[in-house]
């Protein structure tokens, strides 16, 4: 389904309703919406479509941390659907949501209250999820950490870490260890018996994340007095991963 043609069909159906009509751009890809259903969950755009009610506002969210995939997922939920929040696109949704005023102050369960649960209660509590998360925000990092989602990322991922230290890599003392026995070989291989009951066994990698994005995990690390056997860990792991090739 292309981006913006489901928008059409609601605002087709909104018809009905004798509600007016206003053009949106997002990303050079526009969108036709009922005005009065963007009102109704957007603090912002309510305020933007009285102050400006026969003003083109195509170009209206230039400075918004939109793409067309989420400013359409916004779209959907404004018109009254069901939208699908993932462990990708939550950071997006919500970042978008506290950008156009679609809180609870302006309507009762709104989409940014809604991300903050999904956020809460789907992301941070799984090690794998705040990864990808904290990955999928690179694009709006600093709206993300001025919401506090790149924070609540980076503390779940050190609260996991220190509790289970093997998910920061290879450990700084068996690289530096000369026991080439077994057991320090096979030291931090998962279990079997998780593997063979648990269907997400498999740890994210860390190296997934760009260099950017681990400066905050390493920074909150320092800032609260980690051991510095983990922050070598972790200097290791971004080595093995080529962070610091020439």
């Amino acid at each position: 389904m292309a981006t913006g043609q489901f928008i059409d069909s609601a605002t087709r159906k909104s018809k009905s309703k004798a509600s007016s009509e206003v053009q949106l751009c997002v990303d050079g890809v526009p969108f036709t919406l009922d005005r009065e259903l963007l009102a109704s969950k957007s603090s912002k755009l309510a305020v933007l479509l009285k102050d400006h009610p026969s003003e083109d506002l195509t170009n209206v969210l230039r400075d918004a941390p939109a793409d067309p995939e989420t400013f359409e997922l916004v779209a959907r939920f404004c018109h009254g659907y069901e939208i699908n929040l993932s462990t990708e696109n939550v950071t997006h949704v919500a970042c978008l949501a506290h950008y156009l005023g679609m809180t609870e102050s302006h309507c009762t369960n709104n989409l940014f209250s809604k991300a903050l649960d999904f956020f809460e209660h789907q992301v941070v509590s799984s090690w794998n999820k705040s990864i990808r998360a904290l990955k999928a925000a690179e694009d709006i990092l600093q709206q993300a950490a001025d919401l506090g989602l790149v924070g609540a990322c980076v503390e779940s991922i050190i609260l996991k870490a220190l509790e289970h230290p093997h998910l920061l890599g290879e450990s700084f003392k068996d690289l530096t260890s000369n026991d080439e026995g077994e057991d320090n070989e096979n030291y931090f291989r998962p279990n079997v018996r998780r593997k063979l009951f648990a269907l997400e066994w498999k740890s994210e990698d860390l190296s997934i994340l760009s260099l950017r994005l681990y400066e905050p995990i390493i920074g909150a690390m320092i800032e609260r007095e980690i051991p510095a056997e983990y922050i070598l860990q972790l200097y290791v792991s971004m080595q093995k991963s080529g962070y610091f090739s020439a």
